[in-house]
């Protein structure tokens, strides 16, 4: 048997390292479902179409709007124009005009769905924190900003050579975001957090009594829970553990490579750290939990989504000790943050704010203090810069977020096109969509019939007086009378008036009025 070549074993290598690419980019993608579960587990009965609606719609234009412009703003610019704030080569990266290219390999084009689904997921927390009274067209105008140009730039300047964080400063110390606690996470979580702010509190949540509502936070700061179906938690806990698996190809995943014995040590190391962070995370909310009451299903799986973001920026470089710690003060970085939001009257619907942003945030400081390429704890000389560097990714992506945010937004807000009107919060976002649109566009026409009264009144059965209507038929693009078995419709109402005036039971009193139709 002839031993392969140089160029057949690069080959079998690229491969493997791009199936290991494609696989954990759908499992990313997948943790779309765990979003909608999770979701659809946190709102209330009346709004869990609109927001599974919502997060189908979004995965939609964020694909569109990714391939358009996004993967412009977060690729490399063309040679010569390179720069640390954007990528600008729309010739090459602008809906792949330029795929004939060499560059354009299958290589590539897994990268970009890579790249996608990372930038869609960015998208989706925004709409948890805003749920239940944000309109839908008002959040899906949001998401199309956030995919086509917000996470694109953040991402440019953590990730890509030239990006001013990524590049860092001339002595080699920069910004470090393996995954994307900051790039991904604090970005959703934030424009989740400046949303939830301008589109204020929900005012009418469901009691146990119906058309009774009360609303999220009461003058003197007392807070109200809406009344749910308990069928809702399971929907919660399969969505967080959906999520936990989907991780698993968010974090290894972000390997981008997998060609050498380095990079399945980087690959082992962020499976075992993706593991034991959110579950340490949960194990320190349960015991906080447990010393005052029982403890509630719904601030174990936040805080086990808060441990997640948390290792997210620096799994591939810490400890396994260090992952359980950061697990322990993702804990409680969640409960305090969460404590914090409704204190301040802050009514974010699945906490996303506190899971993502502010966990987020501990995760990029927790990887300036236990990262081991230079962390503080470590006694680098350089760690006390490390540590500069992360704080100031921490505050361009807060400021950039937080401004794009309010600038889109605010305006809406002001316009009273943000927030939907109280009678449809008090109905639900469901029946706002079925008030605005009876049916799917896929219905077909039917007949009509008209009534026209005639003023006219006779004496019917039994002496009761008896208002005439005349029934007449309009067919809307239809050529013939529609025919049931062997009779048209005309017939079958020529024999449903014969039985009205034969029938003495169809004017007996207290039964109403009999009304007699002339055809």
């Amino acid at each position: 048997m002839a031993a392969i070549t140089a160029l057949e074993f690069a080959d079998l290598q690229a491969c493997v390292s791009n199936l290991f690419i494609f696989i954990c980019a759908i499992l990313v993608f997948f943790m779309h479902t765990g979003f909608a579960m999770l979701e659809c587990g946190g709102v209330q009965a009346k709004n869990r179409q609109a927001i599974l609606v919502k997060n189908v719609t979004l995965v939609a234009t964020s694909a569109i709007t990714y391939w358009l412009v996004g993967f412009v703003f977060a690729s490399s610019s063309k040679a010569g124009e390179e720069n640390g704030f954007m990528g600008t080569h729309f010739a090459a990266n602008a809906a792949m005009t330029d795929i004939d290219q060499p560059m354009w390999t299958g290589e590539q084009y897994v990268n970009w769905f890579f790249a996608f689904a990372f930038a869609a997921t960015s998208a989706t927390i925004v709409s948890g924190a805003v749920a239940e009274r944000t309109h839908f067209r008002a959040y899906i105008a949001y998401s199309v900003v956030i995919t086509a140009f917000v996470y694109p730039v953040v991402s440019y300047w953590g990730w890509n050579s030239e990006g001013f964080l990524a590049k860092g400063d001339e002595a080699g110390a920069n910004y470090h975001d393996f995954a994307g606690s900051g790039i991904v996470h604090m970005v959703g979580g934030c424009a989740g957090l400046v949303g939830a702010i301008l589109v204020g509190p929900r005012k009418f949540l469901d009691t146990k009594e119906p058309g009774v509502y009360v609303p999220r936070f009461e003058d003197d700061g007392s807070m109200h829970t809406p009344f749910m179906a308990q069928s809702s938690l399971p929907f919660s806990a399969l969505g967080t553990l959906v999520l936990w698996v989907g991780w698993f190809g968010f974090n290894p995943g972000s390997t981008l490579q997998m060609k050498s014995t380095e990079d399945l040590q980087i690959i082992g190391l962020a499976l075992v750290n993706t593991t034991l962070c959110p579950a340490a995370a949960a194990i320190t909310y349960f015991a906080l939990a447990f010393l005052k009451q029982e403890p509630d299903l719904g601030g174990i799986l936040n805080s086990t989504l808060g441990g997640l973001v948390a290792i997210t920026a620096c799994c591939n470089e810490v400890k396994p000790w260090a992952a359980v710690i950061i697990g322990v003060g993702a804990g409680f970085v969640y409960l305090g943050s969460s404590l914090m939001l409704k204190m301040l009257k802050i009514d974010d619907v699945i906490d996303a704010a506190p899971v993502h942003y502010f966990c987020g945030i501990w995760g990029v400081l927790a990887t300036g203090l236990f990262g081991t390429s230079g962390g503080l704890f470590y006694g680098d000389a350089d760690g006390p810069i490390f540590i500069q560097w992360q704080i100031a990714g921490i505050l361009v992506i807060t400021l950039w977020t937080a401004g794009i945010t309010a600038a889109f937004m605010g305006p809406l807000h002001f316009m009273g096109m943000l927030r939907i009107s109280e009678e449809h919060e008090k109905k639900g976002l469901d029946k706002m969509m079925e008030d605005e649109g009876k049916s799917p566009i896929t219905t077909p026409k039917a007949a009509k019939t008209k009534a026209l009264k005639d003023p006219a009144m006779e004496v019917g059965i039994q002496g009761n007086p008896v208002e005439v209507v005349k029934l007449e038929l309009v067919e809307d693009d239809l050529e013939a009378p529609m025919v049931y078995g062997e009779k048209s419709l005309n017939d079958q109402m020529a024999t449903k008036v014969t039985t009205l005036q034969s029938d003495p039971h169809m004017a007996q009193p207290g039964l109403g009025r009999a009304n007699r139709c002339e055809c």
